[in-house]
């Protein structure tokens, strides 16, 4: 028995799904079963969105601090 797999949804597919899921007032668990989407797979479109969206700061150089010892 071969296994059918869904087709890849795009992140803004998934950017609307996820805002349709919060807009609908269900859990996110109840919004996912009436949709037959995986919430493993919900919340790996969701931290991958978050992650896109967050500017990270370029690296700085590490700072050389001498920690004093207080007897």
């Amino acid at each position: 028995m071969m296994n059918k797999r869904a087709p890849r949804r795009s992140d803004e597919e998934w950017h609307q799904i996820i805002l349709a899921a919060r807009a609908s007032g269900l859990s996110d668990f109840e919004y996912c079963r009436d949709n037959s989407i995986p919430t493993s797979t919900f919340y790996r479109a969701l931290a991958r969105l978050r992650q896109q969206a967050c500017e990270l700061p370029a690296r700085s150089e590490r700072l050389e601090c001498k920690q004093e010892v207080v007897p």
